[in-house]
């Protein structure tokens, strides 16, 4: 069994019944897959707040940090890392603060252009990293993209990061739907994990 930190995106840490919680149906299945929490007793929470929309990522930095000394204190060597939504810039703060990862899986992550710095750091930290994302259906990570400043400052939408190892295409998937354990399973996202 390979180790791995699940990490929720905005707001996720406030949902009773998430997905990345021990007993979810959904990490049961993640087991059956060959992957494991890092630790059960301590699982991975950040504040989850809603960050980035007036040019400052004090909650996302923070938590990089956060991840990257949780790793430390549960393992020495790398993990699997998996995320949704904005956890991808909480992960690719803890690679920017020196965290170092095994696969790592980010799924609908609003990709924004501030981070830049920190995403070609998740793709030196990492042994492979790949980007889950889908098309116009998934709105909220369109949001999620947008420049400092909502509709008032123009930006092009990228729907993935130019650093990122494998871009994994999922159509007509609504963010919370790529979530879905069987969709992702279908597109190789566990077996990528395990480094099958």
């Amino acid at each position: 069994m390979k180790d791995i930190v699940l990490v929720t995106g905005t707001w996720g840490t406030k949902e009773a019944n998430n997905w990345h919680n021990i007993s979810s149906p959904w990490v049961k299945q993640m087991e059956q897959e060959g992957l494991q929490k890092l630790t059960n007793e301590e699982p991975f929470y950040w504040s989850s707040n809603l960050d980035g929309w007036f040019g400052d990522n004090y909650d996302w930095k923070a938590a990089g940090y956060a991840l990257k000394w949780y790793i430390k204190a549960h393992t020495n060597k790398p993990p699997c890392i998996f995320g949704h939504s904005h956890a991808l810039q909480v992960i690719a703060e803890a690679a920017k603060a020196g965290a170092i990862f095994d696969n790592v899986v980010t799924v609908a992550g609003p990709v924004r252009d501030g981070m830049a710095g920190a995403y070609e750091q998740l793709c030196l930290q990492s042994k492979n990293w790949m980007q889950v994302y889908s098309d116009e259906v998934d709105y909220i990570q369109w949001l999620g993209s947008m420049r400092p400043g909502l509709f008032l400052t123009p930006w092009k939408f990228k729907r993935y990061s130019k650093w990122s190892h494998i871009k994994n295409y999922i159509p007509s998937t609504s963010h919370s739907n790529l979530l879905d354990f069987n969709t992702l399973k279908v597109y190789g996202v566990f077996k990528f994990l395990r480094g099958v």
